[in-house]
C-alpha cells in the first residue's frame, strides 16, 4: 500500500502496523477522531476531507506517532486540560482534606 493513499479511519484502523489498543484490540475508529480533533500530548493527526469525510495518510499517521513520541520524550507536551466536573472534584477533595486539619472557609 501506498504510504501517500488517502485512508479512512477505518481503513487505517485496520492496517497492520497500528499497535493494539490497552485492551489488546485494534484501535478504535473513534481513537482516530479523537486523534484528529482534541490531539494527544498536544498534537493532532493531520487530515484532509473527502467531501465530508476526514481521511489520512500512512505517512500522517506515522508522523503522528513520531511526534507524539517527541512530545512524551522531551515533556514538552502541554498539561492535560481538566474538565469543570474534575476541578469541581478536585476542589471539593481539598476542601475535604483542609477541613480535616481544622482549616475551612471562615476560619481566622
Amino acid at each position: 500500500m501506498d504510504s501517500d493513499q488517502l485512508l479512512r479511519f477505518a481503513q487505517a484502523a485496520k492496517l497492520p502496523w497500528i499497535p493494539l489498543g490497552r485492551s489488546g484490540k485494534k484501535i478504535s475508529i473513534s481513537t482516530f477522531w479523537r486523534w484528529m480533533t482534541c490531539g494527544y500530548c498536544g498534537v493532532k493527526l493531520k487530515v484532509t476531507y473527502v467531501g465530508a469525510s476526514p481521511v489520512t495518510t500512512e505517512a500522517w499517521i506515522r508522523e503522528f506517532f513520531d511526534s507524539v513520541a517527541q512530545a512524551r520524550l522531551t515533556g514538552q507536551h502541554p498539561p492535560s486540560i481538566r474538565t469543570p466536573t474534575q476541578r469541581a472534584r478536585d476542589i471539593a477533595a481539598a476542601e475535604r482534606e483542609l477541613a480535616g486539619k481544622g482549616i475551612g472557609r471562615g476560619a481566622v
